[in-house]
């Protein structure tokens, strides 16, 4: 979570420091899981400290709930199952534009997920852009 943190700060600083986009962390974006210790999170304490100004009241859990025991791998269908959880997530968001700060992993079973749902949650994604870790979406209003 802290490279898709710092990426989003990073990408999105103009419109942060003026107030005008929430930062929110959202655990169903979680890079793919397991086996490589780079993808495993800090607790969420420390990412409260780390980064004072984003909002982990969304994230549950004070460890990485995904990490296992390390050594499985999450499959491919389990992460698309939770890019679909996350778009249920975001349709329920009142904004109507986002910004979403996530991996390459996940942004692809995003997309994959919406591609494969042919619902509204697909309708949503229209006009996204994909940019270097991180994904700029218009929700469209009464889709």
């Amino acid at each position: 979570m802290r490279r898709a943190t710092t990426t989003g700060l990073l990408a999105f600083a103009p419109h942060i420091g003026r107030g005008a986009l929430p930062v929110v962390a959202n655990e169903l974006c979680h890079e793919r899981a397991g086996r490589h210790t780079c993808d495993q999170r800090l607790t969420k304490s420390a990412l409260s400290q780390l980064y004072p100004a984003v909002d982990y009241s969304a994230v549950a859990d004070e460890t990485d709930p995904f990490w296992g025991d390390g050594l499985r791998r999450e499959p491919w269908a389990e992460l698309g199952a939770r890019a679909g959880k996350f778009i249920e997530w975001l349709m329920e968001r009142p904004e109507g534009h986002v910004a979403i700060a996530s991996h390459s992993a996940f942004l692809l079973a995003v997309f994959n997920a919406a591609r494969t749902r042919r619902t509204t949650q697909a309708a949503a994604l229209r006009g996204a852009r994909s940019l270097t870790g991180c994904l700029c979406m218009r929700r469209l209003r009464g889709s």
